[in-house]
């Protein structure tokens, strides 16, 4: 197939729009490989171009312009470079504001693997203001999307500098981020706790280098937006990799809480229970 490729390169700029549309496909399920065959696909010249599909008056082209870069960013990550620098990340704007949910999960998904890259890459993200959208949908979203931007987050705090940590805390990430701990879905539960606690691990670097804030200064917004409590009943989740690490979390991080307070919390819950069973 790689003999096919100039020809598809040609054919993206095609004004018959099912010529453009069969092209565009084309490249998206052949840059679905290896790292060859994306390296392929993007030696082929075509990530400038596939970035301007990305902002095609049809759908119908957007969304095979957007699996095809989503796809390369799966490579290492100098080829994620690549769609960095043909200028990618501003025209995700727009998609996290379609209203096509399609498109805004295949968005989630691309630049769910953007942030799994290096620090840099992170930066780039932060620096397209695109982060605030990622929260938003995290926030907001359907359920199937609200997945994706949860594995986004967890894959950005994997990697990412202190500062850039502090810079997801500020633009209101911990609270949506927390919220996740509530699904019904096991994998999405262990990969936001995972995502808490880089960001607490953050956090008590931030304490140490700041003597005078006294408490780690994430575990604080944790705690205010409800994520401790949850963490608190998730020790006692049937699936041992969920309670260890929750179990490590309120161990490491909220150890000098007053268990009293949490015990007070529910059984006041369990209170109001009574009382309204007794009443009516």
């Amino acid at each position: 197939m790689s003999k096919a490729l100039p020809v598809l390169a040609k054919n993206i700029y095609a004004q018959d729009l099912d010529t453009l549309v069969d092209a565009t496909w084309a490249l998206s399920y052949l840059s679905d490989g290896s790292n060859d065959h994306i390296q392929a696909v993007i030696e082929a010249g075509v990530c400038r171009r596939l970035v301007d599909l990305l902002s095609h008056n049809s759908t119908s082209v957007q969304t095979p312009a957007l699996r095809c870069i989503g796809n390369i960013v799966t490579g290492d990550d100098l080829q994620t470079q690549v769609v960095i620098a043909s200028g990618a990340l501003p025209f995700l704007i727009p998609i996290f504001r379609s209203h096509k949910e399609g498109l805004r999960k295949e968005a989630c998904w691309t630049l769910s693997n953007i942030l799994a890259g290096t620090p840099k890459q992170i930066q780039a993200v932060m620096d397209a203001e695109l982060w605030p959208e990622l929260v938003q949908t995290l926030a907001t979203a359907e359920p199937r999307t609200r997945r994706e931007a949860c594995w986004a987050v967890s894959n950005a705090t994997s990697a990412a500098s202190a500062d850039q940590v502090k810079y997801m805390v500020e633009h209101d990430t911990l609270g949506p981020l927390c919220s996740m701990l509530e699904m019904l879905d096991n994998r999405v539960i262990k990969v936001t706790l995972e995502a808490i606690e880089n960001i607490l691990n953050a956090g008590e670097l931030e304490m140490n280098l700041q003597q005078d804030l006294g408490a780690n200064p994430y575990a604080v917004i944790v705690e205010e937006v409800g994520g401790m409590l949850s963490i608190h009943n998730l020790q006692r989740h049937d699936n041992t990799e969920i309670y260890k690490i929750a179990y490590r979390i309120m161990e490491t991080y909220f150890a000098d809480e007053d268990e009293d307070g949490i015990e007070e919390t529910e059984n006041f819950s369990v209170s109001l229970g009574v009382v309204y069973a007794f009443f009516f």
